[in-house]
C-alpha cells in the first residue's frame, strides 16, 4: 500500500512537471509569434507612412527606396501631373495667338 501511495505520488509529480513545461512551451510560443507578427506589421505600417509623408511633399522631391543593393527613386503622382499641366500651357498660349492671326 505505501509503494502504490508512493509510485502514484511521482507519477502525479512527474505529470505536474511534463505539463507545466508543456504549457509553459506553448505560451511561450504563443506569446512570442504574437509578439513578431505585432511587430512586423508596426514595422511595416511606419515603414509605409514615412515614405508616403515623404513622397507627399509639396517641393516635389523624389523619395528613394533602398534594399538589398537595389535602389528606386520614387515621386508623387501629383507632380508629375503637375509638370504635365505646366509644360502643356505654354504650348497652349503659344497655339492661341497663332489660331488669332489666321
Amino acid at each position: 500500500m505505501k509503494i502504490t501511495t508512493l509510485l502514484l505520488s511521482v507519477w502525479f509529480f512527474v505529470s505536474l512537471i511534463i505539463f507545466g513545461i508543456l504549457g509553459w512551451n506553448f505560451l511561450q510560443g504563443t506569446v512570442y509569434e504574437s509578439g513578431v507578427n505585432a511587430g512586423a506589421t508596426n514595422a511595416s505600417a511606419q515603414i509605409y507612412t514615412d515614405i508616403i509623408n515623404k513622397a507627399a511633399n509639396e517641393e516635389c522631391n523624389t523619395v528613394f527606396v533602398q534594399f538589398d543593393g537595389r535602389r528606386v527613386d520614387l515621386i508623387n503622382v501629383i507632380c508629375l501631373q503637375r509638370l504635365q499641366q505646366q509644360l502643356q500651357q505654354p504650348q497652349e498660349t503659344v497655339a492661341d495667338p497663332q489660331a488669332n492671326q489666321g
